[in-house]
């Protein structure tokens, strides 16, 4: 516990704490992106809109490749505290 009494390791904590958070939640989000898209392509009377539909998948893999970025830069600051 005397390596959370230094305001440096703490402020290292706190912003993996936080990363993870950002983390897992635009992991957990990004699947709505894509329930977006098929929402879109299932209701009748509109026409299929291919941009919508590129940037529905666009929206998915940028929320998994930021979450996944977000997830490597928190392992990079608890590496500074192990």
């Amino acid at each position: 516990m005397a390596q959370f009494t230094d305001p440096t390791i703490k402020g290292i904590f706190y912003k993996s704490c936080a990363l993870i958070v950002a983390s897992k939640a635009l992991t957990i989000a990004s699947p709505f992106a894509l329930k977006i898209v098929v929402d879109s392509m299932m209701v009748s009377g509109n026409a299929f809109n291919l941009n919508h539909a590129l940037l529905g998948i666009g929206a998915f893999g940028g929320a998994r490749l930021i979450g996944i970025g977000f997830s490597e830069l928190r392992m990079t600051y608890i590496t500074e505290i192990i």
